[in-house]
């Protein structure tokens, strides 16, 4: 059972198209409580910063469902050349990321990172060689004056998929690079933001589809597996800090089951996360969860 001063803190994995799938999570959450605020901070990384800046600038989550829906096809949309995806990797990015930023300029209009509720976006600068943490709640940064879409293409672009998005003397990456789960660097935040407070964290992850790292070996031929190594590595390392520091009953982490790959918009892509997600909102795992969020309500 919650106090009245405890903290709700929402963190969202990368992953791709597969954020359709903790969209349409939120969307049951929503379903259940209404439009009613019920996290005090919102995180995100790639795709997952996609949906933490559109819930912390007031978005609904149905909103955001249909963003995936009728826009994902257009953000992975490659030209002919483009459709030569071997020599494409070696030469340059897979996509064109004009698409991606005209798609965030549409879901959030105007609105500046230091607009909205406290909001957490993670991206990695290459030109300075660090990760950077992009905070609504940080005006000595120097980023609230920025565009929340600039903010969150920076986190979504992620290698080999999209240009590097420059601005502000940085050129920035997918925040997946470092923290393709956030939720560790979200708990960090919360307790300074909210000191002496209990923090709750809810984190949901894009899907998971057990990687045999062993098959076709480690090699140069397989950078591929390499990346989804530490990347799954990262992840892991996240959640075992979370569970580690945070009371059984303060941290839930959803990890639904998908194979479909980051950039795949076919409609059998979307038929299975639709049933991916399903799965999760009929388990007592999520029962429970939406009895804690209506606590928090």
């Amino acid at each position: 059972m919650r106090t009245r001063d405890d903290v709700f803190v929402l963190s969202i994995d990368g992953g791709g198209i597969r954020g359709y799938i903790p969209a349409l999570l939120l969307a049951d959450i929503e379903a259940t409580v209404g439009p009613v605020p019920i996290f005090d901070l919102f995180a995100g990384t790639s795709t997952g910063s996609i949906l933490a800046a559109g819930m912390a600038n007031g978005e609904s989550a149905g909103v955001m469902v249909k963003m995936y829906e009728d826009l994902g096809p257009q953000i992975f949309k490659k030209s002919f050349w483009r459709r030569m995806r071997f020599l494409a990797r070696v030469h340059r990015p897979l996509y064109n990321n004009k698409n991606l930023q005209r798609i965030l300029r549409s879901t959030y209009g105007q609105a500046l990172l230091g607009d909205v509720q406290p909001l957490l976006v993670t991206a990695f600068d290459i030109t300075r060689g660090r990760p950077q943490f992009f905070k609504s709640f940080a005006p000595h940064q120097g980023y609230g004056g920025f565009p929340l879409w600039k903010i969150v293409a920076a986190s979504a672009s992620a290698p080999t998929f999209f240009d590097p998005i420059k601005f502000n003397g940085g050129s920035f990456t997918d925040g997946g690079t470092f923290a393709n789960n956030p939720a560790m660097c979200a708990l960090d935040e919360a307790w300074n933001l909210f000191p002496d407070r209990r923090v709750h964290v809810l984190s949901l992850a894009t899907g998971s589809n057990h990687h045999d790292y062993k098959q076709g070996g480690l090699g140069l031929m397989n950078v591929a597996t390499v990346i989804t190594m530490f990347s799954d590595g990262q992840v892991a390392v996240a959640d075992h800090h979370c569970r580690t520091i945070l009371r059984p009953e303060q941290y839930d982490r959803v990890v639904p089951e998908s194979d479909v790959s980051m950039d795949d918009t076919s409609d059998e892509a979307f038929i299975s996360m639709r049933a991916s997600a399903q799965t999760i909102t009929d388990s007592p795992q999520w029962t429970r969860i939406k009895e804690k969020c209506l606590d928090f309500a």
